[in-house]
């Protein structure tokens, strides 16, 4: 039984305004092509978004969003934003943060269908939350594991990897859900109810009993593979675990990375701090 559609966005016009719940959302250039080899327009991704906004909004909701913008489309080069750009509408709540650097950054909020909608809107076709709360943000409340494979590496090997991981949190009474990226990578997500560094203190303490159930050589022979594209690294939000994880004994960013917290609107890609494996 089909499920009626929340709004419908009209399909005789490029540029639209919507009202939602009180609130005017403009949505522009709806006939460009986001996937041009698929005849998919940026108004089929923001119908999209509409449709699904009942399940995803409560996995945004409070959370900082980073922006990873798309203007000319899904094949097209991409960058990363973090702050809300202005002018904006006056309704787009922000969380400001405070970086190592010492700039505050205003992130965007996505609360509701409208800033959902508005965000999208920039070309922003993939959405990237921040994994803590903004009134908590040295406190993430889940944990994702990515499995990006590297060159070479099959989707079957990744799939492999996850059922690893999987066992392994399993040992450890955890309930993971998989989320895949709807490219060729996967990844394991748990909630942690606010509370990552009593996981973190399970990982380390629970390591020997799970050598019983968890084949971690295998995961290793495996892991190999993925992570080749990664130079034999993975890769950790730095400044959560300098704060959360002290003994680490502090963890350097790379030099390409300086200017990160700073201005990357401009960037053309996101540099990830890195932590060698």
């Amino acid at each position: 039984m089909a499920v009626a559609r929340a709004i419908s966005i009209p399909k005789n016009e490029s540029d639209v305004e919507l009202t939602l719940g009180g609130r005017r959302v403009k949505l522009t250039n709806l006939d460009k092509l986001f996937w041009r080899d698929a005849g998919i327009t940026k108004r089929d991704l923001l119908q999209y978004y509409a449709d699904v906004a009942p399940a995803l909004l409560p996995h945004l909701r409070d959370r900082a969003m980073v922006m990873k913008r798309y203007p000319h489309g899904a094949g097209g080069e991409f960058f990363f934003m973090k702050r809300a750009p202005s002018p904006r509408p006056e309704w787009i709540r922000t969380c400001s943060i405070a970086h190592d650097s010492g700039n505050v950054i205003d992130f965007p909020v996505i609360d509701d269908l409208p800033s959902l909608l508005w965000v999208v809107n920039l070309g922003c076709i993939d959405l990237n939350q921040w994994y803590a709360r903004c009134d908590d943000i040295d406190r993430p409340d889940y944990v994702h594991f990515d499995l990006d494979p590297g060159d070479g590496a099959a989707f079957a090997q990744v799939r492999d990897c996850a059922l690893i991981v999987r066992d392994a949190l399993e040992a450890l009474g955890m309930k993971p859900l998989v989320k895949t990226s709807g490219s060729k990578a996967a990844g394991g997500v748990v909630f942690a109810n606010k509370d990552l560094t009593a996981i973190t203190g399970d990982f380390a303490g629970s390591r020997a009993s799970m050598s019983a159930t968890v084949d971690f050589s295998r995961m290793e022979a495996v892991m190999n593979c993925l992570v080749s594209r990664c130079n034999q690294s993975f890769y950790i939000d730095v400044e959560s675990a300098n704060r959360l994880l002290p003994e680490l004994g502090g963890v350097e960013e790379d030099a390409a990375n300086d200017d990160q917290d700073d201005d990357s609107d401009d960037s053309a890609g996101q540099q990830r701090p890195r932590f060698a494996a």
